[in-house]
């Protein structure tokens, strides 16, 4: 399923910094010698540093939402604790009233 989503987001990234049509180098002339060769390759080293980049950064924002939704659950299953012990304490109160007023009854 990952890499479902991997592709998907990498596919989706490659569009998002891809050269627009109006950047995109010309193709040379077949009598020209390719000069624009090694700046196309700078191009697309660029735009694979800028896709690193942005995967890099939401890879980080998902690491950073994981580590919030452990520390709630934490607190939760903290809270869920606490809330059990005073269900036990509240039956633990009427159980007790209950055998006094039938003791004093």
């Amino acid at each position: 399923m990952s890499e479902v989503n991997n592709v998907g987001l990498n596919a989706f990234l490659a569009q998002q910094y891809a050269p627009k049509q109006s950047e995109k180098i010309p193709t040379p002339a077949s009598t020209e010698k390719v000069k624009s060769e090694p700046s196309k390759n700078a191009d697309e080293r660029s735009v694979v540093v800028k896709i690193s980049a942005a995967a890099r950064s939401m890879l980080e924002e998902t690491r950073a939402l994981e580590k919030r939704q452990a520390d709630a659950n934490i607190a939760n299953a903290a809270i869920d604790k606490r809330l059990e012990t005073v269900r036990l304490d509240s039956q633990r109160l009427e159980e007790t009233l209950s055998a006094k007023a039938t003791e004093a009854a």
